[in-house]
C-alpha cells in the first residue's frame, strides 16, 4: 500500500484482505465443527474406493453400476490415488480450496458484467456466504458443481460478448468443458446447454447466423463429447443407452415406486415432507400420518384412502407393485380433478420452498424450525433465512437495475430453468434447497450489483 494512499483507498484494499481471512475462517469453522458424511456421501466413497481398488465402477466389485455420475467419484478416487486412501479431512481441505477459487470466479464474473467495484463486492459476498461455505465440510457434489457452474457462466458470458467480432473458440472450449464436467458431476448441470444455446441465438442480428451456429456447435460438441466415454461404457456393459444417471436410487432387486412418487408429486412442497415421508419409505421406516400436511390427503373422499394406503405401507414397510398401483390411481384421480393445482400451483410451491428456506439442512438444527422446539436453534434458522432473503432481495434489485442487458437474461434464465426442472422433472420432485445452490453464483453477482446501486460513488 502506498504511503500517501487516501483513507478510502486504504479501506478498499483492506476490506478484501479481511474478507479473505474471514472466508477462510468460516470454511475452517464448518470443517472443524460440522463435518458430515451423508448416505449419498457414503455411496460416493464406496464407488470411488471400489473403482480405485478393483477397477469396477460400482458400490461393490460384484455389481457395476450407473446409479451415480462418475465426476465426483473420480474426484474422490484421484485423492485416493495421490494419498493412498480417501480421508474425509483431505476431501474437506481440497473442497475448501475449490470453494475459495469459486469466490474468485464469481468476482471475475461480477467485474466482467458490471465493473471492477461490483466484482470486488461479489468476491467479498461469495467469501462470506455461509450457504456455499457449509458444503466444503460435506461429502457431496455441491462444492465441485458450484465451481464448474461458475466457470461455465464466466467463460460463457465472455464468449457471448466476443461473438460480435469473432467466434471465440478458446472461451467456448473452456465453457463447454466446464458444462460437460459439471454434467459428469451432477446431471442437472445439463440445463446450461440450452440456456447458452438460446442466449447465443439472441446474437444473430449482431454476429450473423453462421457465427452463432458455429459457436453453438463448438459448445455442444465439447460438452457432449465429455459424456461419450461414460455413455459408451454404459452401452457396452449394460446394453442400455444411459447418458445420465437415473433420478432415483433403489436397492438391489427393488423397483422404482413410480405410482407412489407420482402421488407425492401431487402435494409435496417442502423439505420437511421429503424427510418425513419419502426418506422414510426409501429406508423402509414407518410413516407417521400425523406428520403429513393437510394437502397430502386431497379433497373429499381422499383422506380415508390416503390413510389406508399409508397404513398398508406401515404394515410391510415396502411399496410392492399392488400398493404402488393404488397410489398411482389416487394420484391420477387428483390430477384429473385439479390439474392446475397439480401441474402449476404445487410445482411453484416447491420452487419457492427451495429458494426461501433457511438453508440449514446440513446443520444440526430442527427442520421444523417454525415450531420453536428449541428456541435457540429456531432463531439460528431464522437468522439464516434472513441472510438468504437479504441476498435474494439484493439480487432482485441488481437484476431490475440491469434488466435490459441480455447477459442478465442468461443468468436469470439459468436460475429459473434449473429450478423449474428440479421442481417438475424429479422422481420424486424432491424440494431440497441444496439443489438451487448451483444458482448461487448468479445470486451473488446480481446481489453485488444491487449493493453497488445502494452505495453510489462519493463526489470528490
Amino acid at each position: 500500500m502506498r504511503p500517501g494512499a487516501s483513507p478510502r483507498r486504504r479501506m478498499e484494499l483492506a476490506l478484501p484482505a479481511l474478507a479473505i481471512v474471514s472466508g477462510i475462517g468460516l470454511r475452517v469453522l464448518f470443517v472443524l465443527r460440522f463435518p458430515a458424511i451423508t448416505p449419498d456421501g457414503r455411496l460416493y466413497l464406496s464407488i470411488a474406493e471400489t473403482w480405485s481398488r478393483f477397477g469396477v465402477y460400482g458400490a461393490d466389485p460384484a455389481t457395476p453400476s450407473f446409479l451415480r455420475m462418475p465426476g465426483y467419484p473420480a474426484f474422490l478416487a484421484g485423492i485416493g490415488l495421490v494419498l493412498g486412501s480417501i480421508p474425509p479431512a483431505a476431501v474437506y481441505g481440497i473442497q475448501t480450496v475449490i470453494d475459495l477459487a469459486t469466490c474468485g470466479v464469481v468476482g471475475l464474473l461480477g467485474a466482467v458484467l458490471f465493473g471492477r467495484r461490483v466484482g470486488r463486492i461479489a468476491f467479498v459476498l461469495a467469501l462470506l456466504c455461509p450457504f456455499t461455505a457449509n458444503y466444503v465440510s460435506i461429502l457431496l457434489t455441491e462444492t465441485l458443481a458450484i465451481f464448474l457452474t461458475a466457470v461455465a457462466l464466466y467463460f460463457g458470458v465472455l464468449a457471448y460478448r466476443d461473438l460480435d467480432r469473432r467466434v471465440p473458440v478458446g472461451r467456448l472450449l473452456v465453457c463447454g468443458a466446464a458444462i460437460g464436467s459439471g454434467i459428469l458431476v451432477r446431471p442437472d448441470g445439463a440445463i446450461l446447454l440450452p440456456v447458452f444455446a438460446l442466449g447465443l441465438l439472441t446474437k444473430v442480428g449482431e454476429a450473423g447466423l453462421k457465427r452463432v451456429l458455429s459457436s453453438a456447435a463448438i459448445l455442444c460438441a465439447v460438452s457432449i463429447g465429455l459424456l461419450a466415454p461414460w455413455t459408451v461404457r454404459n452401452t457396452v456393459s449394460f446394453h442400455r443407452f444411459q447418458v445420465l444417471s437415473p433420478g432415483v436410487i433403489v436397492g438391489k432387486g427393488e423397483r422404482v415406486a413410480v405410482g407412489f412418487n407420482g402421488w407425492l408429486a401431487t402435494w409435496i412442497l417442502d423439505y420437511v415432507s421429503d424427510q418425513e415421508v419419502w426418506w422414510k419409505t426409501f429406508s423402509h421406516e414407518p410413516v407417521d400420518p400425523a406428520t403429513l400436511p393437510r394437502r397430502a390427503f386431497g379433497s373429499a373422499g381422499d383422506p380415508d384412502r390416503t390413510l389406508a394406503l399409508i397404513a398398508e405401507f406401515n404394515r410391510t414397510r415396502t411399496i410392492d407393485e399392488s400398493l404402488d398401483r393404488k397410489f398411482d390411481e389416487l394420484a391420477a384421480e387428483r390430477i384429473r380433478r385439479h390439474p392446475l393445482r397439480s401441474w402449476v400451483v404445487v410445482p411453484l410451491g416447491r420452487m419457492a420452498d427451495m429458494w426461501l428456506r433457511p438453508r440449514t439442512e446440513m446443520l444440526p438444527l430442527e427442520s421444523r424450525w417454525w415450531e420453536f422446539r428449541s428456541v435457540t436453534k429456531s432463531w439460528i434458522s431464522i437468522g439464516y433465512a434472513g441472510i438468504n432473503l437479504l441476498f435474494l432481495a439484493l439480487a432482485a434489485s441488481g437484476a431490475l437495475a440491469h434488466f435490459r442487458r441480455r447477459e442478465v437474461w442468461i443468468l436469470l434464465g439459468f436460475a429459473v430453468l434449473r429450478t423449474a426442472l428440479i421442481a417438475t422433472v424429479g422422481n420424486p420432485c424432491s424440494p431440497e434447497e441444496r439443489y438451487t445452490l448451483e444458482c448461487y453464483p448468479v445470486v451473488l453477482v446480481l446481489a453485488a450489483a444491487g449493493l453497488r446501486k445502494l452505495t453510489p460513488d462519493r463526489k470528490p
